[in-house]
């Protein structure tokens, strides 16, 4: 087995059943949340859903039991730096990635292939850790390779073509407070001084984000860059 396909072979089998299913209804509840409170958004409208870097595929059961189309692809399933996603241009309503992009050397790629394939007025929600509190640990990870700033990530976005791309910190189900303002990383990171999987710390105490949430969505003319 190659050490690529033994990280990921780990990486996927580190959650159990119950585990998985509350972590895709706090993801899938966060989505909902943002869209709904900064876009004025109804999730529901998603109804074509690509997730890259699927890894256990631990949105797939959540998702279809909301009649979504979900779609889920991997490293085994093509090269994310090089090679087209398997998929029509303009036929995905939502794409979802999470924590892909730091493990690209061309990110800019798997970027493009989202833009292609998402319908006008699509969505894309990343997720990818926040150098500016990270960078410690960043390199911890011996397949993490390029790191990102709310900035960076904002700007590559832009220049792909999204529209209006914003920046969240990694928080899963907070109030809209936490998502909002110049500080919301500082808030996000300073707030919660215990992360979510401590059973022996209250719920309030929750939550220590050190990752940055995306959102950008396909316009509906094209944009002249």
């Amino acid at each position: 087995m190659s050490i690529k396909k033994t990280y990921m072979h780990s990486r996927i089998n580190r959650l159990d059943d119950n585990s998985r299913q509350i972590a895709a209804e706090r993801e899938i509840r966060t989505v909902k949340s943002l869209l709904k409170n900064f876009y004025d958004v109804d999730f529901k409208k998603f109804k074509t859903i690509v997730d890259y870097g699927c890894g256990d595929r631990f949105l797939e059961n959540e998702l279809i039991k909301k009649g979504f189309d979900y779609k889920g692809f991997d490293v085994n399933n093509f090269d994310f730096n090089f090679e087209p996603a398997p998929l029509k241009d303009n036929s995905v309503d939502l794409v979802i990635s999470l924590a892909v992009i730091e493990h690209l050397k061309r990110p800019e790629k798997m970027l493009s292939e989202s833009f292609r394939v998402l319908k006008p007025g699509g969505c894309i929600y990343l997720t990818t850790p926040n150098w500016h509190f990270d960078s410690k640990n960043f390199y911890n990870d011996y397949t993490h390779i390029t790191p990102f700033t709310p900035n960076s990530l904002k700007m590559i976005l832009t220049d792909i073509g999204f529209r209006s791309p914003n920046m969240y910190p990694g928080l899963r189900c907070k109030h809209k407070w936490f998502y909002k303002g110049k500080n919301r990383f500082r808030k996000a990171f300073f707030l919660f001084p215990f992360s979510g999987n401590n059973k022996y710390v209250p719920k309030f105490l929750k939550g220590h984000a050190r990752s940055i949430i995306g959102i950008a969505f396909k316009p509906y003319k094209k944009v002249d860059l």
